[in-house]
């Protein structure tokens, strides 16, 4: 008994003397039940004698920052080492792309892929031959198919496949257009499966594709009339017929006040004509041009669904003409100008064509600098309609505006010096 009651005393002498007297029962302290505002009471001067004395210590030998006390006293406390917990961010979905296909074996997957894209071809050409409101469609898409068998299984299996799509075009639509078929469509889809396999850049793949196209499309347009038995003038004769029907628009008197330079409507129509004759070689490469965008958008798009990792193409007001393409605009202006000089007739129609090429080209990277320019926020939105409205009335002045900026933007870098501009403004404003 007396070591009990010894021992009870030393505890009552290592406590602090303003704590609140325990029970007669021994028990724990942090059992203790106490009203929430004296463990406040007790908290505070607790850490009162602490700040006096810093090496006393507890009963059992802790820090008195381990006293628990309900949530809502710290909160209410004010107490500076509270702390709202951090708001969780749930992970975001990361994109799982399928690796690349690297094999180039005939297996039955294979086999069966082969066969599925073939009927999918031919559906699709039997559609641009038949249906005359899907023609358009269903030929630009023919390639689709060819793309998708190349880059998924390999360029053997395309060969196959393509073999096999000609016996079938043969049989359905005769052998003299399945060869133009071919031609004009199957290899540039053999051509964008390879380069999406090979993980080929975008430029390279659309400049090249490009030229395929253009190139199908000429030997196509020959072939059909060597196998018509009709020469190459029979093209420039339909071309004048369609011209004049064309332009027989504008035989009216309200229309011969507008002819530039006093000219008479029959002067203008045969005028325009002979201007489409000169640009038959222009005409068919812009129409390759789009014919190969178009089946190069939507096989990426085809290949991304499919979670395939597939170059993307930048964002629209990011694109700008690689500055080696500014001289073939200047060549092509060279040309023009000095065959109308030198009275050379082919030089100067060599130089419009290349000037017509890349006409749109300049026309769709001038309009992307202008989106660029828009995006900026230095821009007001009642600028920007003023300017919009600038350009749609005076249409003509923004032709020539966006093929300049098309053409100079990347010699004389106009975004990175407008950009240069807008951090000193910034840089002063502050």
């Amino acid at each position: 008994m007396d070591a009990d009651k010894n021992r009870q005393q030393d505890n009552d002498q290592l406590r602090p003397a303003q704590l609140i007297e325990p029970d007669p029962v021994d028990e724990d302290d942090d059992e203790v039940s106490l009203p929430l505002s004296a463990a406040r009471e007790g908290y505070r001067r607790t850490a009162a004698l602490e700040r006096q004395a810093p090496d006393s210590g507890s009963d059992n030998g802790e820090d008195d920052d381990d006293v628990s006390l309900p949530l809502s006293a710290n909160r209410d406390d004010g107490d500076p080492g509270y702390a709202d917990p951090a708001p969780v961010i749930p992970p975001q979905p990361e994109d799982h792309y399928r690796p690349l296909p690297q094999q180039d074996k005939l297996t039955v997957r294979s086999l069966m892929e082969c066969a599925l894209m073939v009927a999918l071809s031919l559906v699709l050409a039997l559609v641009g031959s038949y249906v005359p409101l899907l023609n358009i469609i269903g030929l630009l898409l023919f390639p689709l198919p060819l793309a998708v068998l190349v880059f998924r299984n390999g360029l053997k299996v395309g060969l196959i496949g393509t073999a096999a799509l000609f016996a079938l075009a043969a049989l359905f639509f005769g052998l003299p257009s399945a060869v133009i078929m071919m031609i004009e469509h199957g290899l540039l889809g053999i051509f964008l499966g390879y380069c999406f396999r090979r993980q080929k850049k975008p430029l390279f793949t659309l400049g090249f594709a490009t030229v395929i196209a253009a190139c199908g499309t000429l030997v196509g347009l020959m072939l059909s009339l060597f196998i018509a038995g009709l020469p190459f003038s029979a093209l420039t004769e339909e071309l004048t017929l369609f011209a004049e029907d064309y332009f027989a628009l504008f035989n009216n008197p309200s229309m011969a006040a507008l002819m530039p330079g006093n000219m008479t409507t029959e002067a203008f129509v045969e005028e325009m004509t002979a201007w489409m004759i000169r640009l038959i070689p222009a005409l068919l490469i812009i129409g390759s041009m789009v014919m190969a965008a178009v089946a190069y958008g939507v096989s990426a798009a085809v290949l991304r669904h499919l979670h395939y990792d597939i170059a993307k193409v930048p964002p629209f007001r990011d694109w700008r003409m690689d500055w080696r393409f500014s001289w073939g605009v200047i060549a092509g202006l060279a040309a023009a100008l000095a065959g109308s000089h030198f009275a050379v007739p082919w030089l100067e129609t060599l130089g419009w064509n290349i000037l017509y090429v890349f006409c749109p080209v300049l026309l769709v990277c001038g309009l992307a600098f202008v989106i660029w320019m828009f995006k900026q926020p230095v821009y007001s939105p009642i600028l920007k309609t003023v300017l919009i409205l600038m350009m749609i009335f005076f249409f003509q002045a923004t032709f020539f505006l966006l093929l300049f900026l098309a053409v100079f933007e990347p010699i004389l870098d106009f975004r990175g010096r407008m950009t240069k501009a807008m951090e000193k403004a910034d840089k002063y404003r502050r």
